[in-house]
């Protein structure tokens, strides 16, 4: 339910945004790492209930899954979720919905490797973006 915290957190980012630069916002669009795994019906109807009586009232809140890459730090090489799943397998089958990853996706790289040298040492952009936002002055 950490979509709720998500959702409240942009909404809180882009209240100051817009308060700050006098603009009203029309629509914003938020990507999130696939392998965050959060549900995103969840995050969109957080984001209608929790915009009342805010200057995003008015908004439109587009939500998008990115593909999760991976660089890694030993070898230099890019890969891919789809490359490390199977080696995730057993954290979703133990754990299903709570597994540690939808809870902490930085965590990843405690469960697996590179698929090219082994290593645990792989960065990757895990955090929730904000892609776009559309807004008109308040003038």
């Amino acid at each position: 339910m950490h979509e709720w915290a998500i959702a409240m957190s942009v909404i809180q980012t882009m209240e100051k945004w817009a308060k700050e630069r006098g603009v009203n916002i029309m629509k914003v669009v938020v990507s999130l790492p696939s392998l965050s795994m959060l549900d995103l019906d969840i995050m969109r109807d957080a984001f209608k209930i929790l915009k009342k009586n805010t200057v995003l009232e008015n908004s439109e809140f587009e939500v998008r899954v990115r593909d999760t890459d991976f660089d890694c730090r030993n070898c230099g090489r890019r890969f891919s979720l789809e490359e490390i799943k199977r080696q995730l397998s057993e954290v979703f089958e133990n754990y299903g919905e709570e597994n540690p990853l939808h809870l902490l996706p930085a965590f990843v790289s405690s469960f697996a490797r590179c698929p090219f040298c082994g290593s645990h040492d792989f960065t990757s952009e895990l955090s929730v973006l904000v892609d776009g936002i559309d807004y008109e002055s308040d003038a």
